[in-house]
């Protein structure tokens, strides 16, 4: 049985990412892949999630997070935002409390998680 109510969106590529897509899509689960361009993008050539294909999270936050923005406000629920790469995880962290009202995000606070960093 599939619940199209919950949507993950996996942030970021390669076999960390398919991990998570395969995982969410077993669930059940909608899942979204976005990720930027280049060479670990095939994750979001999954049959198993929608790709996205992202500016560079690092190299160009603001068209990132317009990307992102989009995507989360077409979603009818508030998603889950999951992160395959460090990239992806440091733009929401420093974005992180526009992003909690938005999205889950289940992680610890952003705060807790640059200082283990």
């Amino acid at each position: 049985m599939t619940d199209r109510k919950i949507t993950c969106i996996v942030l970021g590529g390669s076999t960390n990412a398919l991990g998570q897509i395969r995982a969410i899509h077993e669930l059940g689960y909608k899942c979204i892949n976005i990720v930027e361009k280049g060479t670990h993008d095939w994750s979001s050539k999954s049959r198993l999630c929608e790709g996205i294909i992202s500016p560079h999270p690092f190299i160009n936050k603001e068209a990132t997070l317009r990307l992102l923005n989009s995507v989360i406000s077409r979603e009818k629920n508030k998603p889950f935002l999951f992160f395959a790469s460090d990239d992806w995880m440091d733009l929401i962290g420093e974005n992180e409390e526009e992003f909690r009202k938005k999205a889950y995000i289940p992680q610890s606070s952003w705060d807790k998680l640059s200082r283990l960093y």
